[in-house]
């Protein structure tokens, strides 16, 4: 009997180790997602997303371009000054805002303008992608802890029963891939839900159910 729950519990063990493994594809500079969903500045491949679905195939960038992004000035920020991060950034912090969902650019400009900045970036359901405080500044997001020390990315939303859009999480991985390529965090920088940081139910019970699946998430 010992030595069955042994090898129960060792297969289990396996298992949870092997679930959702991207490290094949990101050693290749790709994340992992479905393939109907378009690989913006690069190709699909196959065999780098082992334990995951069929349809799951590894997009690699090869471009290093970033992906367009919604200035401050764009959507109509008020002019605010804010502090430049003292140390290198090692986190990203996921939020949702709570409230609505927008669909288009013009839309979700009006609520970034609510939100004003304390967020680093803001990601809306068509995909746009919005400056909040910007590369290298320092955001109000995660607490004292973690706000000199990370990216605050929020999609626009509540996101408790429902998730974020295919285009908004797209969005959000080319947005990362940015910061790697341009040295603003480490490739192998730990990604939390904002839950994980601060007493809150943010990012939403559905957003954080599926961002323990995305890379680099790290547990409690």
């Amino acid at each position: 009997m010992r030595l069955i729950i042994l090898l129960l519990n060792l297969t289990l063990t396996s298992v949870l180790t092997h679930a959702y493994n991207e490290e094949p594809c990101r050693g290749q500079g790709g994340f992992c997602q479905q393939d109907n969903l378009s690989c913006s500045g690069g190709t699909y491949a196959s065999n780098l997303c082992p334990t995951q679905a069929s349809n799951v195939r590894c997009c690699k960038r090869t471009s290093t371009t970033c992906p367009s992004i919604v200035t401050r000035a764009d959507w109509g920020a008020i002019s605010r000054s804010t502090n430049y991060m003292s140390n290198n950034a090692r986190y990203v912090i996921v939020h949702h805002t709570t409230g609505g969902e927008c669909y288009s650019q013009f839309d979700c400009a009006r609520k970034v303008r609510g939100f004003q900045d304390y967020h680093i970036f803001l990601i809306g359901s068509e995909g746009s992608i919005f400056e909040g405080r910007g590369f290298n500044r320092k955001g109000a997001h995660a607490g004292p802890r973690f706000n000199d020390i990370s990216y605050g990315i929020a999609f626009i939303g509540d996101f408790t029963s429902t998730s974020p859009s295919s285009k908004a999480i797209q969005s959000y991985n080319h947005l990362v891939d940015c910061l790697v390529t341009r040295g603003k965090i480490p490739s192998d920088y730990e990604m939390k839900g904002h839950r994980q940081v601060r007493d809150t139910s943010c990012p939403g019970n559905t957003l954080y159910n599926a961002l323990t699946r995305w890379r680099n998430y790290v547990r409690p």
